[in-house]
């Protein structure tokens, strides 16, 4: 049967160990104390204790959070819920003899909140990520973290996906307050994706010091859209303290729309301290801009700056343009930034190398740039030889920040394409053209190729070739007959946009020269020495010549990747090489290595479990097979499960062993145009 049954994993599932040891997993629910409530199931385990929750039935239970817990799903393929209105807090008075340590992950909650509050000396370490909150009406939802310990703290919030509504002026979506000397509070905010339900008075991220803190904010490729009237993102200094505190905040690849009402933006507001910014490649649009300023009616009056670099943004159709003046308390030095059409200028000295032009976003939802904008290339590359604070060098869609001669400007880089390819060739063939018109001019273009059997609903147990004749065709690398009936193949095909290999592109040729028995040495500089690079490979070898007919997968030995023939067999290569394009990229949110567990697959398939993904079936992802564990796995398509609304990496070749691994690429603007539920931007305001 293609699609594996779950049935026997989850009846397993329901006798794993639930005994009350410190530091135990337990399945809730499940046997003994876990009979119960989820409550008490989190109560009987041990400092460090794991609860894995195994049900999809909503939860009515507010929760209290011990000091030390992990919240998850049981499975990649489960998604627990709670009922509407129940929630999950954790406060922390200290001091305790324990440092403090709370994970969640993969829970949804409606009309409620993830709030969590530490007041202790011991160490702190809050991480919520990859949940899903929502309002269905006008009640407050969302994660709210308070920290005012002195001890060492932090707090990641990521990968969640919000609908909420932020109604008073003190709600956010995501509010992280930070009070009080700490020995050091270290605070990511990143890769979530925001959307008002409906217009509310409060903002969309609030990253707030007082009381004469010196936190470090790191808030870099966030999607917050609608209209939060007190800013989309907005990091404050002395809200509700006079003890000036000092920021260090580094925010970067935002993407930011207003709604009808044109709140939102991206703003720094200080008291009698200070905000150290640094303010790059962000897209505000529709909304009230990019501004810096100081609190008002303060006794005495507020005082503060907010210095630092304002590089590289797109500040589009707002309504107060860029703010950045001395008496309003912005002393940061600005550049290379786009501003266009707003109502207001601003205050702001112009940069030598700002750009007043008409953006030519693509289409009016989607604040990405079409192929005619002049921010193209327009940006400053060389403030990226200053980044750092643990924030990836990637755009604000996770994918390579340098495409093309140089850095955009904006959130998003341009030019990496896509499309879905499928075979209606008549007749026995083994192969079919891809059918993308505005490929089959560039004989150097590199093309990437998964198999979609969700589209297709079919597959092929053999690897596939990229080979350019007048146009670009897939084929069967091993010259096998490709399926010709009513199901036919469909492939997802990526074309990174970049001109040089420093850029993220290469092609090696195997061949005698680099070539012994079962393995190809690759010598590209941007890979070499580096065994955590990610990096995809497709075969690539021009028509008529020979071809590696086995399935290669990718491997790191000694200081340079190799592909590798899965089963250790002679690498075919021909008189004239086999051509094999590359792929690499900074690991983030979308570039990241799965690698099969018993959480997480069965004897077919791994599940993804990605906020991208999940509920999406059009989504086009690309895959390539690490080394390990022989041929099993190296042959796969990708397919989507409605049942469960998760993609899988399905084996054609071979059972999927626990510990076989995948690089895999989430390619966020494919998603966006196929799905149309996100992001929700308002139409109308780019014209």
């Amino acid at each position: 049967m293609r699609r594996a049954t779950l049935t026997m994993l989850v009846f397993l599932g329901a006798f794993a160990s639930s005994t009350a040891l410190a530091g135990s997993v337990a399945v809730w629910p499940g046997p003994t104390v876990c009979s119960t409530t989820l409550q008490a199931c989190i109560n009987a385990q041990g400092p460090g204790g794991v609860v894995e929750i195994d049900t999809e039935t909503p939860i009515a239970e507010n929760i209290n959070l011990p000091l030390q817990i992990t919240l998850r799903p049981h499975r990649a393929w489960i998604s627990p819920a709670f009922a509407s209105g129940f929630g999950i807090s954790g406060s922390f008075p200290g001091p305790f003899s324990d440092p403090i340590s709370i994970q969640l992950t993969g829970l949804t909650l409606t009309n409620a909140k993830v709030t969590l509050y530490a007041d202790t000396p011991q160490s702190v370490s809050f991480d919520v990520s990859r949940m899903q909150i929502r309002s269905t009406g006008s009640t407050a939802a969302g994660i709210d973290i308070n920290l005012r310990g002195s001890g060492n703290q932090s707090a990641r919030v990521s990968e969640n996906q919000l609908n909420v509504i932020a109604p008073s002026l003190f709600d956010a979506a995501i509010g992280v307050e930070v009070y009080g000397v700490s020995t050091a509070t270290a605070v990511e905010i990143s890769n979530n994706q925001i959307v008002a339900s409906q217009a509310g008075d409060g903002w969309g991220i609030h990253a707030m010091a007082g009381g004469g803190s010196a936190p470090e904010f790191r808030i870099y490729a966030n999607k917050v859209n609608g209209d939060f009237t007190r800013d989309s993102i907005e990091v404050t200094e002395g809200m509700f303290s006079s003890t000036p505190s000092s920021v260090d905040a580094w925010v970067f690849g935002n993407m930011l729309v207003g709604g009808e009402q044109q709140r939102g933006g991206l703003s720094f507001v200080t008291a009698y301290g200070n905000i150290e910014a640094r303010i790059l490649n962000n897209t505000i649009v529709n909304s009230s801009g990019l501004t810096l300023l100081r609190w008002g009616g303060n006794t005495p009056p507020s005082d503060g700056t907010t210095a630092g670099w304002i590089e590289n943004n797109l500040i589009a159709h707002t309504r107060y343009g860029l703010q950045n003046s001395a008496s309003g308390g912005g002393t940061a030095l600005n550049d290379y930034n786009l501003l266009w059409a707003n109502r207001s200028p601003g205050l702001y000295t112009p940069g030598a190398h700002d750009v007043i032009a008409n953006p030519q976003l693509d289409g009016n939802v989607r604040p990405r740039l079409s192929a005619g904008s002049p921010a193209r290339d327009a940006g400053d590359g060389l403030i990226y030889l200053f980044q750092g604070g643990g924030i990836p060098l990637v755009d604000g869609d996770g994918l390579r920040r340098l495409a093309g001669s140089a850095v955009d400007i904006g959130a998003s880089e341009y030019g990496h394409d896509f499309a879905l390819a499928r075979d209606t060739t008549a007749g026995t063939h083994n192969s079919f053209t891809v059918g993308v018109s505005r490929w089959n001019d560039n004989a150097a273009q590199r093309l990437f190729a998964t198999q979609n059997f969700n589209a297709g609903n079919t597959s092929i147990g053999a690897p596939l070739n990229v080979d350019y004749f007048d146009q670009w065709f897939i084929s069967s690398a091993n010259g096998s007959n490709l399926p010709n009936g009513v199901s036919r193949l469909a492939v997802n095909v990526f074309a990174p946009y970049a001109t040089t290999s420093s850029q993220g592109v290469f092609q090696h040729v195997a061949n005698g020269s680099n070539t012994l028995d079962e393995g190809s040495q690759i010598d590209w500089s941007i890979i070499n020495g580096n065994a955590d690079a990610f990096a995809l490979f497709q075969q690539s070898t021009p028509f008529g010549l020979t071809r590696t007919p086995d399935p290669v997968v990718l491997s790191y030995q000694g200081t340079r990747w190799n592909l590798v023939t899965a089963g250790g067999i002679p690498f075919v290569y021909g008189a004239s090489g086999t051509s094999w394009n590359l792929y690499a990229q900074v690991r983030s949110a979308q570039a990241f290595t799965v690698t099969a567990d018993a959480s997480n697959s069965d004897t077919n398939q791994i599940f993804l479990d990605h906020p991208l993904l999940n509920n999406q079936p059009c989504a086009e992802i690309q895959i390539s097979r690490l080394a390990g564990l022989g041929t099993t796995g190296s042959v796969f398509d990708v397919d989507y499960l409605d049942a469960e609304g998760r993609h899988v990496i399905y084996s054609d070749l071979g059972g999927m062993a626990n510990g076989v691994s995948y690089n895999v690429l989430v390619l966020p603007p494919q998603i966006d145009r196929c799905s149309g539920d996100f992001p929700v931007f308002i139409d109308g305001f780019e014209n």
